[in-house]
């Protein structure tokens, strides 16, 4: 007698065979697990390959934010990937990729920033998001509607992403006259939202200010002894709670020594 196991196998419908979007998803998906900086240029050929119809590309942005959000360590490598499909792919692929990277970055849902079990991802993407901007693939406009979101919905997560944005993004927002003003406008917002935040936010928005007036340098510890007074000047120097937001952005601090750089 034939096992109810091998019954039940029998009994089984077929699987339906995949359409050749759906094949070519899965190979995406696939590709997308391996990237890392080391193979990145190998693995966008592959993916460039897969990527050549229009109709597949035009959905390559939403996996590209969502291999970005889980894999925050390499954000700037999924950046760097998109850049090498737009100038790889043909032309016709290349444009719905492009423009649905700007779609997906200026009408983005951030509702869900809210909730503790999703801020990782987010700030991976806000870096995402800041990456693409520095590289010319999102435009001010996109990057402005995105930061406008996320500084409107106001919660830690969400301030937590813009402060990402900012620092990813913040030496190329000061190239340009336009830049500039939505950077101070940012800045502002901010700082305005500042004292409604828990004391880690609190901090963290301390961070980027005082990141923004060392030129966009990370924190560099001065390795020379130091007096108590010159402690004490360089606390004085450091505080902002009485300067002006908008012209905190601009200022630059000249003549840092060479020092041993960490992430701030």
């Amino acid at each position: 007698a034939t096992p109810p196991w091998r019954r039940v196998e029998a009994e089984r419908p077929p699987k339906p065979e995949r359409t050749a979007e759906e094949e070519a998803g899965r190979k995406l998906t696939s590709l997308l697990n391996k990237v890392t900086p080391e193979n990145m240029t190998t693995m966008a050929k592959q993916v460039a390959d897969v990527c050549s119809d229009a109709t597949i590309a035009g959905k390559m942005a939403e996996r590209l934010f969502f291999f970005a959000g889980m894999f925050s360590q390499y954000s700037e490598t999924y950046a760097d990937l998109a850049v090498e499909l737009i100038t790889t792919i043909p032309a016709g692929a290349a444009r719905p990729l492009r423009e649905d990277l700007a779609r997906q970055t200026s009408a983005y849902t951030v509702e869900e920033a809210g909730l503790e079990e999703g801020k990782k991802n987010h700030m991976a993407r806000g870096k995402f998001v800041g990456s693409l901007f520095v590289r010319g693939v999102v435009s001010l406009a996109d990057l402005d509607a995105y930061m406008r979101a996320l500084l409107d919905l106001g919660t830690g997560a969400a301030v937590e992403c813009a402060v990402q944005v900012l620092k990813s993004a913040g030496v190329s927002l000061e190239a340009t006259e336009a830049a500039r003003e939505r950077l101070a406008q940012w800045g502002e917002a901010l700082v305005a939202g500042k004292s409604a935040q828990p004391k880690r936010i609190q901090f963290l928005i301390e961070d980027v200010v005082a990141m923004a007036r060392r030129g966009w340098s990370y924190r560099c510890f001065d390795e020379s002894p130091q007096t108590v007074d010159s402690l004490h000047a360089k606390h004085h120097r450091d505080t902002w709670g009485g300067i002006v937001v908008a012209p905190v952005f601009e200022q630059k601090v000249a003549g840092t020594p060479t020092a041993k750089c960490i992430a701030a």
